[in-house]
C-alpha cells in the first residue's frame, strides 16, 4: 500500500487540477456562447498558471518515461508517474483522432495561454479529456484511502 500521505497529496493535486480545468472549460464555453464570464479574471489567470505549470512538469516526465521505455523514472513522484503511465497507455490505445492524445502538450499549452474564440472548441475538447484523465487517477486514490463502496 502506498503511503497515505502520498495518496492524499496526489488526491489534493488532482482536485486542484480538476478545478482549474473546470474554470477554463466554463470560461471557454461562455466565450463561445457569447456570454460574459462572471468569473473573476484572477481566478482564470490562476487556473491557467496552475495548468501550465503542471503541463511543463508532466511533459518532462512523459519524455523521461518514454526514454526509459515506459519504465519507472528514478526520482520521479510516484503518484505523478502513475498518471503519466495512464496517459501513455491511453494514448497508445486510442485512435490518433482522440483528444488530448493526438494534441501535443505544446499545443495544449498554447491553447491555454491564448484566449482566442477560434481556439475555444479545441480547448473545450482537450479540457474534457484531461478532466476525465484526472478524475480516473483521483478515483484510484479515493479507493485506496477509503476503500471501494
Amino acid at each position: 500500500m502506498r503511503s497515505k500521505w502520498l495518496v492524499t497529496s496526489n488526491f489534493e493535486r488532482m482536485h486542484e487540477l480538476i478545478s482549474a480545468v473546470n474554470i477554463l472549460s466554463i470560461h471557454a464555453k461562455l466565450k463561445v456562447a457569447g456570454v460574459p464570464d462572471p468569473t473573476n479574471q484572477s481566478r482564470i489567470r490562476e487556473a491557467k498558471k496552475r495548468l501550465l505549470a503542471f503541463l511543463v512538469r508532466f511533459q518532462a516526465l512523459i519524455l523521461d518515461t518514454e526514454r526509459q521505455n515506459n519504465r519507472a523514472v528514478i526520482g520521479a513522484d510516484p503518484q505523478l508517474e502513475g498518471l503519466v503511465l495512464r496517459y501513455l497507455d491511453q494514448k497508445k490505445r486510442l485512435s490518433e483522432d482522440a483528444q488530448p492524445f493526438a494534441l501535443s502538450l505544446d499545443r495544449l499549452r498554447d491553447l491555454i495561454s491564448e484566449d482566442t474564440l477560434e481556439n475555444m472548441p479545441e480547448l473545450i475538447s482537450s479540457m474534457r479529456e484531461f478532466r476525465s484523465l484526472f478524475e480516473q487517477h483521483a478515483y484510484v486514490d479515493v479507493v485506496e484511502l477509503i476503500g471501494q463502496m
